[in-house]
């Protein structure tokens, strides 16, 4: 687990954004979930999307918007395996979002910061 957070720190450089390298947030972010859930298998992402939004409220086009609770339900969902899941969606949006580096605050990567500091430079 170590290893993946190394390889996802990296710096910001606001600068390098170009307009070939746009996305947009929401579509990235649902597409990522959407990518990592289905390594899963379908019957477990179409339970999980129920589960979102039976028990947290929160629709599938609603994630972006909803993170904080997004992160809740996964580790509710998870457990332990939360950060790991949450890895996998980090490393999809990496993967959309090209010239994007990020560099967190502490030694760890928070999901949600993660996702924040991904939404302002693609603002």
């Amino acid at each position: 687990m170590t290893q993946q957070l190394i390889s996802l720190t990296a710096t910001i450089d606001l600068m390098d954004k170009s307009e070939d390298l746009k996305i947009n947030f929401e579509t990235a972010i649902i597409d990522a979930i959407n990518e990592v859930f289905t390594t899963l298998g379908e019957n477990v992402k179409r339970v999980i999307y129920i589960f979102l939004e039976n028990n947290y409220g929160i629709k599938k086009e609603q994630i972006p918007r909803k993170i904080e609770d997004f992160s809740t339900a996964i580790e509710s969902i998870f457990g332990d395996a939360a950060k790991l899941v949450e890895l996998k969606i980090m490393e999809k949006l990496q993967g959309k979002a090209k010239g994007y580096k990020y560099k967190s605050r502490s030694n760890e990567i928070f999901f949600t910061e993660y996702l924040a500091a991904l939404q302002s430079y693609l603002d």
